[in-house]
């Protein structure tokens, strides 16, 4: 298994977009510039040429395995090509804003946020049912968690949200 500390500014002056699992994704990935490399989030962007797959929920390792991804997650008993320990990573308790410190961390000029809208509208995924009830029992935690992780990066200001309601958020916040 490889350590994240050795990755650190490995990508310095390039960009990056995190893709995570809102229901927003798709649009998003249509406003993408070509030249950005990708991050996903768990399983929700594996048809993608993604560089790396930062996942917290250990069934997911299943999912992501043969993806020839470098694969980010804190469980160091996981066998198979290019693992990555991400031991150093803040537990955020949230996969996307550990993907995003992970982009700052690879030192990445530039990082897009896509596919994440801080359950802004009836689904928490882009492949689930509507559900009211998802939006407004994660809405408030998971923007305290944003906020610690704005605290926790190098320059916020190389953040961009394509959601613009989580833009505004991250830049009062």
């Amino acid at each position: 298994m490889l350590d994240l500390a050795h990755f650190k500014n490995r990508h310095k002056g390039r960009s990056v977009a995190v893709l995570g699992g809102a229901p927003r994704l798709v649009t998003d990935l249509y406003h993408l510039p070509q030249h950005f490399d990708l991050i996903g989030v768990n399983q929700h962007a594996l048809l993608l040429p993604l560089s790396y797959i930062l996942f917290s929920d250990k069934p997911i390792f299943e999912i992501v395995k043969d993806h020839p991804a470098y694969k980010v997650s804190h469980f160091r008993d996981l066998s198979g090509d290019n693992l990555v320990w991400a031991g150093i990573i803040p537990n955020f308790n949230l996969s996307g804003p550990k993907a995003v410190w992970l982009a700052d961390f690879l030192g990445y000029d530039e990082i897009r946020v896509c596919g994440m809208d801080g359950y802004a509208t009836d689904r928490r995924y882009w492949h689930d049912q509507p559900d009211e009830m998802s939006r407004q029992n994660l809405y408030q935690r998971d923007r305290t968690i944003w906020s610690f992780l704005k605290a926790s990066i190098s320059d916020p200001k190389k953040v961009r949200f394509t959601c613009d309601e989580m833009q505004r958020f991250f830049d009062e916040n």
